[in-house]
Formats: structure tokens, C-alpha cells, sequence
């Protein structure tokens, strides 16, 4: 399933199971190269993204440092050559 959207009204879900737990993120298409987080869901509850506090290129992955509507940050990885998602550190409020 491809993660970025060719219409930026319509989000496009990527699905992941880490550690026991069900990972969605849902991206809006910016430009032709890149996606980017709105909201995610893990295990069952949707986490609004207010905020990107920091976005980060690396050779093969992008890291999105974001906040949610509850007031919780965490980072999100999004690894270009496996094509999907994970969620890099746990939540933590301000």
C-alpha cells in the first residue's frame, strides 16, 4: 500500500503491529516526495497531531517529532525503502 495520497483530501492509512500493539498513521500528500502525519491511531484510540515540533531527514527514513490533541509528543518514523511506519519513542506530556 502506497503511503502518500494523490489527492491531499483524502488521508491514506498504513497499518503496523509492534510490540503487541496496532499502529495506524494517517498522512496528507505535501509535495510529490513527501507525506505527512495528521493523526494516528494505537491500539484503537486516534491521536489528533496539532503540531510537528521537528521533522528530520535521514538516508533512508523521515522522523516526525509531533504532538497530539492531548498534549503528548512522540516521534514517528517513516521508513522510505520498507515503506512503512513505526512508532520510535513512547508518549510523554508536557
Amino acid at each position: 500500500m502506497s503511503l502518500v495520497s494523490r489527492s491531499s483530501e483524502e488521508p491514506v492509512q498504513a497499518s503496523r503491529y509492534n510490540l503487541g500493539m496496532s499502529l495506524r498513521i494517517y498522512v496528507y500528500e505535501y509535495s510529490d516526495d513527501l507525506a505527512k502525519p495528521h493523526s494516528f491511531t494505537l491500539d484503537e484510540k486516534v491521536y489528533e497531531i496539532t503540531e510537528v515540533l521537528e521533522e528530520r531527514h535521514g538516508p533512508s527514513a523521515l522522523y516526525f517529532k509531533v504532538k497530539t490533541d492531548e498534549g503528548k509528543v512522540c516521534v514517528l518514523r517513516y521508513d522510505g525503502v520498507e515503506d512503512e511506519w513505526s512508532l520510535q519513542s513512547g508518549f510523554s506530556g508536557e
